[in-house]
């Protein structure tokens, strides 16, 4: 683990909004998180565990900031610590890549803190993040929304959804955040209509034919019922996904939320896993 940016290069192959990633030696074991949303107490206790868990690679799906109190110390963590990282919608907007139509008015204030914490270098660090990162060793595509037109982040809900997506999959996995639900979509066969299974926490052996979309659901704000931190495991030699659900301080999430003077709902949510 360790240190975002390390044997990144950009593939010829692949549009100017991928990487391409090539790893030499043996790896075993891949960690996949994101939509941390600036919620340190989240990722600081799904850390813990996720080191206990020894992964060779750690990758994020993005949306670092957005929503939290402390969006400057998870993109700094993430910078530090992680391997690989795309960028999210939330990220998108504090670098200046995305106008925020659409998004909740509650939802801007931590953004536009977050712009003015945080120094250039950083700044130009999630401006520097790619859409897609393709990790050709492991078969591993990653995305914040779809593999389909990426720069829109659009929502994967659906098997209508997750068949464009799949449509752009090269890889036989791919991984991707943005809806904050842990589970994975299954195409049995290219062309066939995805199958969508929830995970709301354990492992889940995979068949030996087939793509897969995974979702590892949101470190820093879950919205499947389960207001517990999550993230995801996916062990090579066994072809097994586990999803990893974290308990973590969330009264004290909240009392920052509602401290920085952001939206009260933003700090209750988190309360209910919504």
């Amino acid at each position: 683990m360790g240190g975002v940016g390390l044997d990144l290069r950009l593939s010829p192959v692949h549009e100017d909004w991928s990487l391409l990633v090539q790893t030499k030696g043996r790896i075993v074991k891949l960690a996949f998180l994101g939509d941390i949303h600036g919620n340190l107490p989240a990722l600081e206790a799904a850390w813990e565990v996720l080191e206990e868990r020894s992964p060779d690679l750690v990758f994020v799906t993005g949306d670092l900031v957005g929503y939290g109190a402390d969006g400057r110390a998870c993109l700094e963590w993430i910078r530090e610590k992680a391997d690989f990282c795309c960028l999210g919608n939330h990220d998108a907007v504090v670098c200046g890549k995305l106008v925020p139509w659409g998004f909740r008015p509650e939802s801007l204030s931590p953004l536009d803190r977050c712009r003015r914490d945080l120094p250039p270098e950083d700044v130009e660090w999630l401006a520097s993040l790619p859409l897609v990162v393709v990790h050709d060793a492991q078969g591993w595509s990653l995305v914040h929304g779809s593999l389909h037109e990426p720069e829109h982040f659009h929502y994967v809900l659906t098997p209508q959804d997750a068949r464009a997506c799949f449509a752009k999959l090269e890889t036989p996995y791919g991984c991707l955040g943005h809806s904050h639900v842990p589970g994975l979509f299954f195409e049995p066969s290219p062309g066939a209509l995805p199958q969508w299974a929830r995970i709301p926490q354990g492992a889940l052996p995979l068949p030996e034919t087939g793509r897969f979309l995974l979702n590892p659901g949101s470190v820093g704000q879950p919205r499947d019922g389960d207001p517990r931190a999550g993230f995801a495991l996916f062990e090579s030699e066994t072809r097994t996904v586990e999803v990893v659900r974290v308990d973590y301080d969330i009264g004290e999430a909240a009392r920052r939320i509602h401290g920085a003077g952001f939206s009260k709902d933003l700090g209750d949510r988190l309360f209910l896993g919504i």
